[in-house]
């Protein structure tokens, strides 16, 4: 059955065909010029002719980037040069044959990149139900123990500082059932872990002091389970030398509750710093450390060992869980990372369903790349967003990258304003495009935020979600009412909450669907595919063209 995903990633390879009309490798057919009933459309943007996207966007995004997106479909439809398309090459310092194409369409587009008012630097970065991003990290003056946090609305470009309460910068992020946060362990002073947990309620801007992790974490990974509770693992203790062995497991407390309780659980078992792990449609969770992986059984909270990586993927990895059907997925791709000061650019694939098939290599990426923030979209492709070469910070890489796991190709996108290397992040929004923040070197992009609007933002009309439920139960059918260009598939995508290239949060679920006059009918997942909290549902078009998210709760 042909899905919308693969139906994208078809007009993508059409995308890049276009790509070599563009760069001189084929003949050319003759380019029109713009749709007479757009150029009679209403002037906007200081001379632009509306389109029928444009109003659309204006409502969900705002004028600025409304404006944005429609001078990218402009210039994708006017015809260039070949002076002026080498004069741009040229500029960027871009060799032509590393380029997919010239216009949005083809390689996405990239803001200015500007700072929203805020000492603040992106070192964590956590979407909530609210549509806001809390970002925190760096202070607010050189003398200060606690760490600086901002809380930022990505349509309005407007935010209020929410200061944290403790020097939770370098901890774990992960959001609740309840769309609260739990931020657990930090530094003070680096590498001294630190033994805080912290609730942070987006609602009323509150945080409040959770029970504490004894020994303290710097650097530990937090992951939530089926049934919402969150295991927490790794770090450094508060000696700054010794590897926290324990692992915990936070329960929280009721919807509107102020105190969770803490346990260790199982047997020791010590990791390196910021492990990726994800919970497996099986209800274990897996656990990539280095070159070794684990699963871990919540049912008796033992280690199960599973097969070595071809070789380690160091500090810094990105990690991607791939896409699977409505039954969940269980493969993941490890990419990149440091070893010995040098970023890699090998992949690694693993399905969990079938171990002894063991690891696999993948393509490896077109540069060398750690501390890269990996970012699914809703058609299940990625987009690798910064990272460098070299030890944190040296050899920036602004290239953005696009992943497409159908063929297990990369393809280079626009070029990003800002460096974005080790303590960056980068989250994918309700309205399609993806948020980068952070890079707390010199020369980093500290604390400026830009956005990434990926090509479906240029290829056409998007569908729209009329109505969809603000709530759905395990197994339940719901509908979608749709109206615009037709929706042919329907996803949830969990919130990020990242830090260090470690999302704890982000998953792709695809749901079952069936067509109906008005839209879709849908099936919610088990709580295996999808941990109980909130998600954002968008709807697709054939062509793999997502509408603006809305937000749903999954489970109880």
């Amino acid at each position: 059955m042909t899905t919308a995903a693969s139906t994208a990633r078809a007009r993508r390879r059409t995308l890049a065909v276009a790509a070599a009309v563009t760069l001189g490798l084929v003949a050319a057919a003759p380019l029109t010029g713009p749709d007479p009933a757009v150029a009679a459309a209403p002037t906007v943007c200081g001379n632009l002719a509306a389109d029928e996207v444009y109003q659309e966007e204006v409502g969900a995004l705002g004028i600025d980037h409304a404006c944005e997106h429609l001078k990218g479909r402009k210039t994708a439809k006017t015809p260039k040069t070949a002076a002026t398309r080498m004069a741009q090459r040229v500029s960027t310092g871009v060799a032509v044959a590393a380029a997919l194409g010239t216009t949005p369409a083809e390689v996405g587009s990239w803001s200015t990149a500007v700072n929203p008012g805020t000492k603040t630097i992106g070192i964590s970065a956590v979407l909530f139900h609210t549509g806001e991003v809390l970002l925190f990290g760096g202070k607010y003056k050189a003398t200060d123990k606690n760490t600086a946090s901002y809380l930022f609305d990505p349509v309005t470009m407007t935010g209020h500082e929410v200061p944290a309460p403790a020097a939770v910068f370098c901890g774990s992020v992960t959001q609740l059932s309840d769309g609260r946060l739990l931020s657990a362990g930090g530094a003070n002073p680096v590498p001294k872990g630190i033994t805080d947990l912290w609730l942070f309620d987006p609602i009323t801007d509150q945080w409040l002091r959770q029970p504490d992790t004894p020994l303290g974490r710097y650097y530990p990974t937090s992951t939530k389970l089926a049934d919402g509770r969150i295991v927490i693992t790794a770090g450094t203790q508060l000696d700054g030398a010794t590897k926290n062995p324990t692992v915990e497991v936070y329960t929280p407390p009721p919807a509107g509750g102020t105190m969770g309780t803490l346990e260790v659980v199982g047997p020791a078992h010590v990791t390196n710093f910021y492990p990726t792990q994800w919970l497996m449609p099986d209800g274990k969770m897996l656990q990539v450390d280095g070159r070794n992986d684990y699963a871990l059984n919540p049912s008796n909270w033992s280690w199960a060992t599973l097969p070595l990586l071809p070789s380690t993927s160091g500090a810094g990895p990105g990690g991607l869980m791939l896409p699977g059907g409505p039954s969940g997925s269980s493969q993941v791709m490890m990419i990149g990372g440091l070893v010995k000061g040098v970023a890699q650019n090998k992949t690694f694939k693993y399905d969990y369903a079938n171990p002894s098939a063991g690891w696999k290599t993948g393509t490896p990426m077109p540069t060398t790349r750690a501390h890269m923030n990996v970012v699914q979209v809703p058609d299940g492709s990625a987009f690798g967003i910064g990272g460098n070469s070299s030890k944190l910070y040296d050899v920036g890489q602004k290239q953005t990258m696009a992943y497409d796991p159908a063929t297990d190709t990369w393809t280079n996108m626009a070029i990003q304003g800002p460096r974005r290397a080790y303590h960056s992040t980068a989250l994918l929004l309700p309205d399609g495009r993806i948020m980068s923040a952070g890079d707390s070197g010199t020369g980093g992009g500290r604390q400026l935020v830009d956005f990434y609007s990926p090509p479906y933002l240029f290829q056409g009309p998007r569908p729209t979600i009329a109505s969809a439920p603000d709530a759905v139960d395990y197994g339940s059918t719901f509908s979608i009412a749709t109206s615009g260009p037709t929706a042919t598939e329907a996803v949830l995508m969990a919130p990020s909450a990242t830090t260090h290239a470690v999302d704890m949060n982000a998953r792709r679920v695809e749901l079952a669907v069936t067509p109906t006059a008005g839209g879709l009918t849908a099936t919610a997942p088990t709580a295996r595919v999808a941990p109980p909290g909130y998600y954002m549902l968008f709807t697709l078009t054939a062509d793999g063209i997502p509408s603006t998210a809305s937000w749903v709760h999954v489970g109880p």
